[in-house]
């Protein structure tokens, strides 16, 4: 049990930053953009596949990528300063800040989507390939224990 923990525990701290950004500069075709990828943080880059659809407010961002408000601001801010997203206030809420991609972002945005599709075709192929259905459906009944019991741990208790 505890080398099935562990594993878990290093599925969720391991965003595996490096060889993602490796991915993303060996399959940019500006050369121009590859080092701008390596100074862009993770939260940067989701942010850029948030704003292919156009324009959004930080708080939306912050709310689908599940991370603070102020972890998308600073993040915005660097990727602003990278030249990758534009940014303006509201005309009728100072509060409410929305940005955009500049037209290196959407190159950036669309190369982090193809990572992911990427990675996905290739994990799902493997897990295919490796585990019959019935192991599959055994995982996933796993996984919702695991994610359950998280969510209802001291739920319930005075």
């Amino acid at each position: 049990m505890n080398q099935i923990f562990n594993v878990l525990q290093t599925i969720v701290q391991d965003n595996n930053v490096t060889s993602e950004k490796t991915w993303l500069q060996e399959h940019l075709s500006d050369a121009r953009l590859r080092p701008i990828v390596a100074r862009t943080s993770v939260v940067g880059l989701h942010i850029l596949s948030g704003l292919e659809n156009g324009q959004r407010k930080g708080i939306d961002l912050a709310e689908d990528l599940n991370v603070t408000r102020g972890g998308i601001y600073r993040a915005a801010q660097s990727l602003e300063q990278l030249g990758l997203i534009t940014s303006q206030h509201a005309a009728d809420n100072k509060k409410n800040r929305y940005y955009a991609l500049t037209d290196d972002g959407q190159i950036i945005a669309r190369i982090h989507d193809r990572m992911h599709h990427e990675m996905n075709d290739q994990l799902f192929a493997t897990l295919e390939a490796q585990f019959s259905e019935a192991d599959l459906a055994t995982v996933l009944r796993f996984l919702q224990t695991v994610s359950g019991f998280k969510q209802d741990f001291g739920q319930g208790e005075d």
